[in-house]
């Protein structure tokens, strides 16, 4: 339903998106193109369960043990609407090393793979998403994860009180690089409100006649 904003130009816009999980309000501005959106998340983080020890982590990703975890950042699994499970690393190259190689050990979550060491050292996060259960080999960027990674960041990244906004890079590995931002707000330690966005561009158009 848009909200605001007219036909055309370059003014910001405003649009809710009917989803599964609620309604999900989006802040469009065009640009030649394409343009940015910001969708701020309906239904912040909780913790999903509890992921596999590092040891089948590691075997299921062809990494070894000593690849997974750094800083204060330990495998978890959350969902804002999906779930997965996180699996932090210490270095981009354990990222790049990273493959499902026992499928039947993630389980039916897609996992996603990241490290704070980044390709581009504006960029806070590097990471990969698999989600072979549903047949995706490789995602070059996941929304609904990087939402997720909003309550890993909470709990782990030791971060005080108040706003605070991230560049998550993925899909460097398969030629399709892509920038997820995201912003939280943090009170009394946790997610107190949250948005994630990033530039697009037009790959169809269309008219909807009421």
């Amino acid at each position: 339903m848009l909200l605001s904003g007219r036909e055309g130009g370059t003014e910001a816009r405003g649009l809710v998106l009917e989803e599964e999980i609620g309604p999900v309000t989006c802040d469009v501005t065009p640009a030649v193109g394409g343009g940015h959106a910001s969708f701020v998340l309906p239904a912040l983080p909780e913790e999903a369960g509890t992921p596999p020890d590092n040891d089948v982590l590691a075997g299921a990703l062809g990494l070894a043990p000593g690849d997974i975890g750094f800083g204060g950042f330990v495998p978890s699994a959350w969902s804002a609407g999906v779930s997965f499970i996180f699996v932090p690393v210490k270095s981009r190259d354990a990222v790049r090393r990273a493959r499902p190689m026992e499928t039947a050990a993630l389980g039916d979550e897609g996992v996603y793979v990241f490290s704070s060491e980044t390709a581009d050292p504006a960029h806070n996060v590097h990471a990969r998403l698999f989600a072979p259960h549903l047949g995706v080999a490789e995602d070059p960027a996941t929304g609904a994860a990087a939402a997720a990674f909003v309550g890993v960041a909470a709990r782990f990244g030791g971060l005080a009180d108040g706003n605070h906004s991230f560049t998550i890079e993925q899909g460097y590995e398969m030629g399709r690089p892509s920038l997820i931002r995201l912003q939280m707000t943090l009170l009394h330690g946790k997610p107190a409100a949250a948005s994630i966005g990033g530039e697009a561009v037009i790959v169809v158009q269309g008219t909807i006649e009421a």
